[in-house]
């Protein structure tokens, strides 16, 4: 089970390494991508989708569904600052502030808050999904990797 947190931790640090730094982000654009990281429930949504994934693994962990929720909002408290780093970076790598301007003017109408709210749920029962599909894909990996020979 330790194997399976490490590849998770490892996988967000990978992910986050290759990201490109933005040589200059103006104060403004990167207040803005703040605020939409604010709307769209960046940190709530990390934080869902690390208690759905901890949750199923709880037993294997030895600890409680709310030791496990626990757990993922300390860990997610104690790297957050870090990641909104990089997704600060992700995405003034991918939007204009002119576009992430409209992004922060969607999340501000009705149907845009409710998405935001609904974010870290969607999230989270996504992450369920997934975990339900993993023999599925243990089972796809390995027909792959026999057509591979």
């Amino acid at each position: 089970m330790k194997k399976i947190i490490l590849t998770l931790i490892l996988a967000l640090t990978a992910s986050t390494a290759m990201l490109k730094a933005q040589a200059a982000i103006s104060p403004e654009f990167e207040a803005d991508i703040r605020k939409a990281l604010t709307l769209t429930k960046g940190k709530e949504t990390m934080s869902a989708t690390m208690s759905a994934t901890f949750e199923g693994m709880s037993a294997q962990l030895g600890m409680t569904a709310e030791e496990t929720q626990a757990m993922s909002r300390f860990i997610v408290d104690k790297i957050y600052p870090k990641v909104e780093v990089k997704m600060i970076e992700l995405w003034a790598s991918h939007f204009t502030h002119e576009e992430v301007k409209g992004i922060v003017a969607f999340y501000e109408t009705p149907v845009g808050r409710k998405m935001g709210e609904k974010a870290p749920v969607l999230a989270a029962e996504g992450a369920k999904i997934g975990a339900g599909l993993s023999s599925d894909i243990q089972a796809a990996v390995m027909q792959f990797m026999q057509q591979k020979k």
